[in-house]
C-alpha cells in the first residue's frame, strides 16, 4: 500500500468510526476544505506558469513535477465527499 492510499484508509477509519460526533466531522470538513483550497492554489500557480512558458495547458504527462500535489488534491476531494455524506447521514438520522 503506498502512502496516499494509506492516508485515505486512515481517513476512512477516522471519519466512519461511530465515535465521530457532528462537531468532529464538521471540524474535519473545515480542515479538509482549507487544505483543498491551499493545494488548488499551488496547482493553479503551476498550471499558469506552465501555460506562460509553453503556450498550452498542462497535459497529464506534464504533471510529473507536481504529481504529489495532484495525488494529495485527489485524496482530499475524496475525503470531502466522504465527510459530506457522513454529515448528511447524521443529519438525516437526527430528523427521524
Amino acid at each position: 500500500m503506498d502512502d496516499s492510499s494509506g492516508k485515505l484508509a486512515l481517513d476512512l477509519r477516522l471519519s466512519s468510526s461511530n465515535a465521530s460526533s457532528m462537531p468532529e466531522l464538521l471540524e474535519q470538513l473545515w480542515k479538509a476544505r482549507a487544505e483543498k483550497k491551499k493545494l488548488r492554489k499551488t496547482i493553479r500557480e503551476f498550471e499558469d506558469e506552465f501555460y506562460q512558458q509553453n503556450g498550452r495547458n498542462v497535459q497529464k504527462e506534464d504533471r510529473a513535477p507536481m504529481m504529489d500535489e495532484y495525488k494529495e488534491y485527489k485524496r482530499i476531494k475524496a475525503k470531502l465527499r466522504l465527510l459530506e455524506v457522513l454529515i448528511s447521514k447524521q443529519d438525516s438520522s437526527k430528523s427521524i
